[in-house]
């Protein structure tokens, strides 16, 4: 009986992960749409995820948000290959240590490129925050990412408040 139940529980399982599999497969050759702009009879604003800070309120032109929609997509392609090799030396890293007896220069090397690839990755996005400011100057200020507040001005929300 325990054999009978362990092979439904493998089977099951497995189940599950083709089906998952499948969902994000079928996901993938779909249009990749950005969410982060919930235009409106209120305009896109951060409570909806979108590009201005100003709240319900705002109003951006369709040809500001076209071009913000630009930015962060050439934005995404420039980080990905630098997510993608962040990831795999993380992974490493985390291998490494996990051994019996790690390799210590290994190790720091790993670590050493990791770190490398984080300045990378915050310089880009630096310079991607300064472009969209050009098309935005609102973006990330207003009551909901204001100097007074004490979130951060990336991550905050109105939402929350």
């Amino acid at each position: 009986m325990r054999k009978s139940t362990m092979k439904i529980f493998i089977m099951v399982l497995f189940l599950a992960a083709v089906v998952s599999l499948v969902a994000y497969a079928a996901n993938e050759g779909g249009e990749k749409t950005d969410q982060r702009v919930q235009p409106g009879a209120q305009g896109a604003s951060c409570c909806a995820g979108g590009y201005d800070s100003r709240g319900t309120g705002s109003n951006l032109r369709e040809d500001d948000i076209k071009k913000l929609r630009e930015e962060r997509s050439l934005f995404l392609q420039k980080i990905e290959p630098l997510k993608q090799s962040y990831y795999e030396k993380s992974v490493t890293l985390r291998d490494e240590l996990g051994k019996k007896n790690p390799d210590a220069e290994i190790a720091a090397r790993m670590q050493g490129d990791i770190s490398d690839l984080r300045a990378q990755l915050a310089d880009e996005q630096t310079k991607y925050i300064i472009k969209v400011k050009k098309i935005n100057p609102n973006l990330l200020q207003g009551s909901c990412n204001s100097a007074t507040s004490n979130k951060s001005s990336i991550g905050a929300s109105c939402c929350q408040e």
